[in-house]
């Protein structure tokens, strides 16, 4: 089995990265291993628009947090298309 994703969580690599430089060049290693494989690389717990522009600046394209978007209280504040998959399952 493939691994498609692979997720660097807040806890570990993302949280104040922008004043860390420690952090941010692990942040390039699993760069540059997402570019020179066909995984996706996915920064979680994005929380300051300081940490999405050095995330960014580094290479990261793809992310999710709380600065991004506030989770939902319940599924009725999902996007209408969630909403209408959720009701097939």
């Amino acid at each position: 089995m493939a691994i498609n994703y692979y997720s660097i969580t807040q806890k570990c690599y993302n949280f104040n990265i922008d004043k860390y430089t420690f952090k941010q060049g692990i942040m390039k290693t699993f760069v540059s291993l997402s570019n020179a494989t066909t995984m996706k690389l996915i920064a979680e717990g994005i929380e300051t628009e300081e940490e999405l522009i050095t995330l960014v600046n580094l290479g990261v394209y793809d992310g999710q947090g709380f600065f991004l978007l506030k989770p939902a209280e319940t599924f009725l504040g999902l996007p209408e298309e969630i909403k209408c998959l959720l009701m097939k399952l």
